[in-house]
């Protein structure tokens, strides 16, 4: 009887606590969404902060690059070993697969370059260029001996030296050929 009693009694405190529960409830729903929107606008000024960050580390980056290429240009200019130029008349060989690139002098006197060269019977490929033009070429691939002519002018500013190429496409390959001075 106690037990009915104390309920009967105290109807009122069943509502107390039931309006309590719902406003806290509301409150947290409320409260939830705020704390979102401040967690992301947080996040927001954050991520501006490293963006400009980035961008102020790529902007001293560049920087740096510049400075250090500067500073690599100045000391490979002093570095370069010249260029090796083989005198004319002078017989280069060799062998292999692959891509052979020679320079050969021509010197002050304008006149016919004569190249002969010979592919001991394996297929290799010549070229000649000057002033970065192919001037003589052995046409593809021979296996055998042969010549190339041009005409070499040796004007003022020009380049007094030319390039021979020679492409190997297989691996037991061996050739030889000489520039001759001009005629």
């Amino acid at each position: 009887m106690m037990k009915e009693n104390f309920f009967y009694r105290n109807w009122w405190l069943f509502y107390l606590v039931f309006f309590i529960l719902l406003g806290w409830l509301i409150y947290a729903l409320q409260w939830q969404p705020d704390n979102c929107v401040r967690e992301v606008n947080d996040l927001k000024s954050k991520n501006n902060a490293l963006v400009s960050e980035i961008n102020d580390l790529r902007n001293k980056n560049k920087s740096l690059i510049s400075d250090l290429q500067e500073c690599q240009n100045d000391s490979i200019v002093a570095e370069l070993p010249p260029e090796q130029i083989i005198e004319c008349n002078a017989t280069v060989n060799s062998g292999g697969q692959g891509t052979t690139t020679t320079n050969h002098s021509l010197g002050k006197q304008a006149g016919n370059i004569l190249v002969e060269f010979d592919a001991n019977n394996i297929p290799d490929e010549f070229k000649v260029y000057y002033d970065g033009q192919l001037v003589a070429s052995s046409d593809g691939l021979v296996s055998h001996g042969g010549e190339m002519n041009w005409q070499y002018n040796a004007e003022q500013g020009k380049p007094e030296f030319c390039t021979v190429e020679v492409s190997a496409p297989t691996a037991k390959t061996s050739w030889e050929y000489r520039v001759n001075c001009p005629q």
